[in-house]
């Protein structure tokens, strides 16, 4: 009872900071991402390095701590491959992943948080994601603090997603 509590403190404080855009005082409408196979895609209208730019400053903002940032396109170069861009942001904020570990340490596997923005053939850039609440049946998670963690990590992302202005 006291961790769901204390992840719905946490989660209401992230979406309530993630919900105001940086540039004015306006609430941020959050668009809910079309879904497929547990991956949430959304279209960004800034380039890739941009968008992980974005998206990096507004959750460190809320509260997420960042732990890489991949290159892809980068790397595939260093080999002589001509790719076109994409970079991978891995965040997290250990008050809303520690309870899904907690309830199965192999929840871990699908945390910290993880973001990838790229590049299309057509020159689209795209954002996607894994939808954290699929954690909770991948890793068998039942007790409602572990669900409320993984709904608590999927808000906390979609509004972050919403409050970095990379939507169209």
């Amino acid at each position: 009872m006291r961790n769901s509590l204390v992840v719905a403190l946490v989660a209401a404080s992230m979406l309530a900071g993630a919900a105001t855009a940086q540039t004015n005082s306006a609430p941020t409408k959050i668009t809910l991402p079309k879904v497929e196979a547990g991956i949430a895609i959304r279209a960004s209208r800034l380039p890739v390095k941009e968008t992980i730019d974005a998206i990096a400053k507004t959750a460190e903002e809320k509260g997420a701590k960042i732990v890489a940032r991949v290159d892809h396109a980068g790397g595939a170069k260093a080999v002589g491959v001509d790719m076109k861009p994409s970079q991978l942001l891995i965040f997290g904020n250990p008050k809303l992943g520690t309870p899904l570990m907690t309830g199965n340490p192999r929840a871990g596997l699908a945390l910290p948080l993880k973001v990838l923005a790229y590049e299309d053939a057509a020159g689209k850039v795209w954002v996607v994601n894994e939808v954290p609440t699929g954690i909770a049946s991948k890793f068998s998670l039942k007790s409602k603090a572990e669900q409320d963690a993984a709904k608590a990590a999927a808000s906390a992302i979609d509004a972050i997603l919403a409050a970095a202005a990379i939507t169209p």
